[in-house]
């Protein structure tokens, strides 16, 4: 989905109130674009009206308004950024939810974080996932105290996993008891109940299974919290993930050019 900021009689607001309204239906992306003034177009000739400063080369984006000053504009570029790395990027998912639960909205999330990286000076360099990851570890010590960090930290594990990415690179500010707790991840992976789960699980071998699956326990069902906002679907999440040791177990999957399948204990 597409939205244009810098449009006559809308201020800094008004757009950060549209990309929550968008934000309630979850899309698969959210472009958060830039009035431009084309040459020719009606609103062009109407510019002055407005209020409206553009650059006077292409693509003639709007500098200012009547209703966003410069500094506006500069810090909505800043959250476009934001959207752009973490939402549309697919590092947040589960994370994102739970940022919103304690800051109170998207907008909000993407603008605080924004925030943080002006801070830190982040914008202009290029970031991998696993720096995108790691970056959000000191923005939410600044943000969030122990509880409400213990808790967005449980929801980025799970969306580690859900990436696809291995177990043996998982970093250590995400790792959660059990992968603390010498190679109780490991132990787990490697039980019977876990190949019953995957479809043909028997059918790989010791050292594919390695590679291609992890095992972790969390605090809360992670999946089952958050699934108003694009949870996983029953037929992937048939039943809740507690085990019999406590905690919530799941298995992720990665199969080469697919998307990860997750699996409740049962």
């Amino acid at each position: 989905m597409d939205l244009i900021a810098g449009l006559p009689g809308e201020d800094k607001a008004a757009v950060l109130a549209s990309v929550d309204r968008v934000m309630e239906v979850r899309p698969g992306r959210l472009q958060l674009g830039f009035l431009k003034m084309l040459k020719g177009a009606p609103l062009a000739e109407e510019g002055e009206r407005y209020g409206i400063v553009a650059s006077p080369d292409p693509p003639y984006e709007v500098l200012r308004t009547g209703a966003l000053s410069y500094e506006d504009l500069l810090e909505l570029h800043r959250i476009e950024d934001m959207l752009e790395k973490y939402y549309n990027g697919g590092v947040l998912r589960y994370g994102l939810e739970a940022m919103v639960g304690e800051l109170g909205s998207f907008s909000e999330v993407f603008r605080r974080l924004a925030g943080f990286w002006l801070a830190r000076g982040g914008f202009g360099r290029q970031w991998s996932r696993r720096d995108l990851m790691d970056m959000l570890h000191p923005f939410l010590l600044e943000i969030l105290d122990d509880e409400a960090r213990a808790r967005c930290i449980e929801a980025l594990r799970f969306d580690y996993y859900l990436a696809g990415n291995p177990a043996q690179n998982l970093p250590e500010w995400l790792a959660g008891p059990a992968e603390g707790a010498g190679d109780g991840c490991y132990v787990q992976q490697d039980k019977e109940v876990w190949r019953c789960r995957l479809p043909g699980g028997h059918m790989v071998d010791r050292r594919q299974w390695a590679r291609r699956t992890s095992v972790s326990c969390f605090g809360f069902d992670v999946p089952r919290e958050f699934l108003s906002g694009g949870g996983l679907t029953e037929k992937v999440l048939p039943e809740m993930g507690v085990s019999e040791e406590g905690g919530f177990w799941y298995l992720f999957c990665a199969r080469v050019g697919e998307k990860v399948e997750v699996f409740a204990w049962n």
